[in-house]
């Protein structure tokens, strides 16, 4: 057993153990791809007991589009990118069904998708993890 100087000393220690064992969920893009972020995100916001209703999360502008969610090439991101407040932001937007603004896209002439994603990170992956076939989507101009 370790002894520490001061009960801050132990908490920081403690806190520095917990990091290193940071139980994460993982979820699979459309292309076998994966990504994860930790567990306590998801349950957080209450997403356990969250029952898809729709395709696609309720969205607060008009979306041009619904775009099918493998059809936009993902972003390449990993979960030290995701940020916190953000994904459990959207996460909780999504179960509390509150509307979330379309994720922005442009159209792609060649490849394997037919469209990029250029603002939306969060609302993509977050769609991903909660098992959306489409997207509410914008094209760039």
């Amino acid at each position: 057993m370790q002894n520490y100087a001061s009960e801050q000393e132990a908490c920081a220690h403690s806190e520095a153990a917990e990091s290193r064992f940071t139980l994460m969920i993982s979820f699979r893009l459309p292309n076998g791809a994966e990504f994860s972020f930790p567990v306590e995100w998801w349950n957080e916001v209450g997403m356990p007991a969250f029952e898809r209703q729709s395709p696609y999360y309720l969205w607060d502008a008009l979306p041009e589009l619904f775009v099918r969610i493998d059809a936009i090439e993902p972003p390449p991101m990993d979960y030290e990118e995701l940020d916190r407040v953000r994904m459990v932001s959207v996460l909780h937007a999504i179960v509390s069904r509150t509307a979330l603004p379309p994720v922005e896209v442009e159209e792609l002439s060649l490849g394997d998708y037919h469209y990029r994603l250029h603002h939306g990170a969060h609302r993509f992956f977050a769609s991903v993890a909660v098992g959306f076939t489409l997207i509410p989507a914008r094209l760039r101009l």
